[in-house]
């Protein structure tokens, strides 16, 4: 089968060698032609210290990928609408689409699905999330992802196009709390980093992580997410690499802030999208909305968007009402 990619980040192309292994050709969409016509030739690029399989190739023309019935979308959050509303005229109406984003839509609110279902069927749309940095699936390292979608039919298609002796594919259909899970865990990721920039241990980054994940719960029950699937790949296995790993964006980023680096900054020096930064807003925004206790978010919120310094937030969460602990 020949399947395409739209976006070619690290983690779209960590993508395009599972499938390539799986005896798939493999299209890339990457808007800059000098980027392009190096991986055409190299079959490598800058970020991954890999080797691309030779039936992995990359295109800058968008109408290339017309016929595809299958179509992994990775592209940032934020850019999602954008690109739909100037591309989806070029894919095929009844194209499949794999999206492997994680994050909130800034303004809306809304979850990837629900951007998507805007401008195609929702029954053709999937996503796939877990525990899986672009740095490890790239070169092999056995790892385990979830394939989600409202159609069981695609969810298990997915499940087979993408699993094999080294990634593993569960499926499960509780979509909402997939998107939630791996939107919300970059949250924490930044607050555990800020806590490392700060000089704290591990009892304070365990204190954040789990009281955390109580708190994201608490969102994706009250907008009809399933509390299991939190707990799952999607939720805490995701929220265990992203928060403890090295190649985490967003935990590296949160030792900036920690640092006292500012927000606008911080991009810059990470080199790459920072999702759990507008993730935090559209968060908060959703907090606020529906009036959901959202403690953590709502400090990293003030430290990010309202200057407020690192050490007074954790002061006033280690200062909040006591409570018992699983209300």
């Amino acid at each position: 089968m020949k399947i395409g990619i739209i976006g070619g980040g690290t983690w779209g192309l960590a993508l395009s060698n599972v499938l390539s292994d799986n005896n798939n050709d493999v299209l890339v969409y990457m808007r800059d032609d000098k980027k392009k016509n190096i991986f055409n030739t190299s079959h490598r690029i800058e970020k991954l210290n890999v080797d691309f399989n030779d039936n992995i190739t990359a295109s800058s023309n968008i109408e290339d990928f017309s016929n595809f019935n299958y179509l992994v979308y990775a592209v940032p959050t934020q850019s999602i609408r954008k690109s739909l509303e100037e591309n989806i005229k070029y894919f095929k109406k009844d194209v499949n689409i794999i999206c492997v984003s994680k994050g909130i839509e800034l303004g809306t609110g809304k979850r990837i699905s629900e951007i998507f279902a805007e401008h195609i069927d929702i029954d053709r749309f999937s996503i796939l999330t877990g525990p899986t940095h672009a740095e490890e699936v790239s070169v092999r390292i056995p790892s385990a992802i979830v394939s989600s979608s409202t159609n069981p039919l695609l969810m298990e298609k997915v499940q087979d196009l993408f699993i094999n002796e080294y990634f593993r594919v569960y499926t499960n259909s509780d979509i909402i709390s997939c998107e939630l899970a791996a939107a919300t865990k970059n949250i924490l990721a930044l607050a555990i980093g800020i806590c490392e920039g700060l000089g704290y241990g591990d009892n304070t980054k365990a204190a954040v992580m789990t009281r955390g994940m109580h708190e994201i719960v608490r969102l994706g029950e009250f907008l009809g997410g399933k509390k299991e699937t939190f707990y799952g790949l999607t939720g805490m296995g995701d929220l265990i690499v992203t928060a403890t790993s090295k190649h985490s964006r967003n935990k590296r980023a949160g030792i900036l802030l920690g640092k006292g680096i500012k927000r606008e900054e911080v991009g810059n020096k990470i080199g790459m999208i920072v999702e759990g930064i507008p993730t935090t807003k559209a968060c908060y925004d959703l907090a606020k909305k529906y009036k959901l206790d959202l403690p953590i978010t709502s400090e990293l919120y003030s430290i990010l968007y309202e200057g407020k310094s690192v050490k007074s937030a954790l002061e006033n969460l280690m200062s909040r009402e006591r409570k018992e602990e699983l209300i």
